[in-house]
């Protein structure tokens, strides 16, 4: 019966819980922080005399009690100028928040340093480090006024906008609202999203369209905007105008509407330069017209004279000069000279004129009279040339001494004769589209109420 109670008593010993915490030592589960034998370690054994406390050798008290600086807790002896369970006193103990070490020295609780995010702003070394400081995108966390969290500058790129020191530089600098600063807004004029040229809508062929400046690829998909409107003040809040964008702190765009450049070079007030009427830039930046730029094309313009010229001006030449001072006080530079569409003895447009223009022929409100110098003498018009140098509408004859065919007719004696007896001169009409504009009949020489036809060279 004894040799079974004993085997009982065995069986009950091996299925006993290990001791919490339980750390395995040479194939035994022993609690490292009371166990003696394993004190803080596997290989610690405490001496003769003393006990293991919270992983640490400690003296039991004798008869004799403590040996100063010691003290009695607990029934063992601590040195409480530095036991982080009793510092200073029985039961003080040091566990500093957020630090990657909490001890005691002098009797005092104190720690390491201060973990990742986290400040002593109390000057508390009692509780650690107390106050999460994390700013955003800055550098040198730091305790503020009263204890907040501070920074002492912000990132490359970055800005504290809202004025809240605690949460750092919330703002990227690289924005369309917030360009290189907090309160600077893109608004680049006559821009848009950038639009691929395989959806149809990159361009326009009467426009000149022109990209430069494109700051990204790939479509993306928006509107139009014609310009920047106004804000600010009673115009309410300033918002970023359609295509654009921040490159490194600059405003840029991303294309521009068909019909405007960025000619100037200078991205930041987009495209500013209408290609559709730009003499300077007639079409694409830097293509300079003598003449008009309409519809981004260069052109030369025409005009019917506001006065009246009477037939004896002294020949083509001399018409040539009467268009060109009725075109220096109205049509300003960059322009060319203005000779007359006149016939003179063997002289005609095609022979006297400075160039036979391949371009078009409009009259001072834009709009088309010939498509080229061939189109003034194939018998018909785009358009009647009856707008003056003064943008008026005039519908009346004009002297020509031409045929339908641009070809030297009637011309009242070479432009001398003044009376109403032959020889006559021919006249065209300003109304007219077809071959009377140049050609409709014989006029005496004495009229005082016909004009000339005016072109630019």
């Amino acid at each position: 019966m004894r040799t079974r109670a004993l085997l009982v008593l065995f069986l009950v010993s091996c299925v006993s819980p290990p001791p919490v915490p339980c750390t395995e030592c040479s194939g035994v589960c022993v609690d490292l922080q009371n166990d003696s034998a394993h004190c803080g370690s596997c290989t610690t054994a405490c001496a003769a005399g003393e006990v293991c406390r919270a992983g640490t050798c400690k003296v039991t008290v004798t008869p004799q009690g403590c040996v100063s600086p010691q003290i009695e807790c607990s029934d063992v002896c601590v040195d409480p100028r530095n036991d982080a369970a009793n510092c200073g006193a029985c039961g003080t103990t040091c566990a500093a928040m957020n630090v990657n070490a909490s001890y005691c020295a002098a009797s005092a609780c104190t720690y390491g340093a201060c973990n990742a995010g986290f400040l002593d702003c109390d000057g508390n070394r009692v509780n650690g480090c107390e106050a999460a400081c994390n700013p955003a995108n800055a550098s040198g966390a730091r305790c503020g006024s009263g204890g907040a969290c501070d920074y002492t500058a912000c990132l490359a790129g970055f800005d504290d906008c809202d004025g809240n020191r605690a949460n750092g530089c919330e703002r990227a600098l690289d924005s369309i609202t917030s360009c290189g600063s907090c309160t600077k807004v893109c608004r680049p004029a006559n821009a848009r999203v950038y639009v691929d040229a395989g959806s149809g809508d990159a361009g326009s062929t009467d426009a000149g369209t022109v990209d430069a400046g494109t700051i990204d690829g790939g479509t993306i998909d928006g509107g139009v905007d014609a310009g920047a409107p106004a804000c600010g003040g009673d115009a309410g809040p300033c918002a970023p105008t359609p295509g654009a964008a921040c490159s490194m702190g600059q405003c840029g765009f991303e294309q521009c509407v068909p019909g405007f450049g960025d000619c100037d070079g200078f991205a930041e007030n987009g495209c500013e330069t209408n290609v559709r009427t730009d003499s300077r830039h007639c079409g694409a930046c830097g293509t300079v017209c003598a003449g008009a730029c309409i519809a981004g094309r260069c052109n030369k313009r025409a005009f019917i004279t506001f006065d009246a010229v009477l037939a004896t001006f002294g020949g083509a030449d001399a018409g040539d000069g009467i268009c060109e001072s009725a075109a220096a006080g109205r049509i300003p530079a960059p322009r060319g000279p203005f000779q007359a569409w006149l016939g003179s003895g063997t002289s005609t447009p095609a022979t006297r004129w400075a160039t036979r223009f391949d371009g078009g022929y409009v009259r001072l409100d834009g709009v088309t009279v010939a498509d080229s110098f061939a189109d003034l003498s194939d018998g018909s018009l785009d358009n009647p040339l009856n707008v003056t140098e003064v943008g008026t509408t005039m519908q009346g004859e004009a002297w020509t001494g031409l045929t339908s065919t641009g070809s030297s007719a009637a011309n009242c004696a070479n432009w001398t004769n003044g009376t109403n007896m032959a020889p006559f001169g021919n006249v065209g009409v300003s109304n007219q589209v077809d071959q009377r504009w140049t050609a409709v009949f014989l006029q005496e020489c004495s009229r005082t109420n016909v004009r000339l036809y005016c072109f630019e060279q």
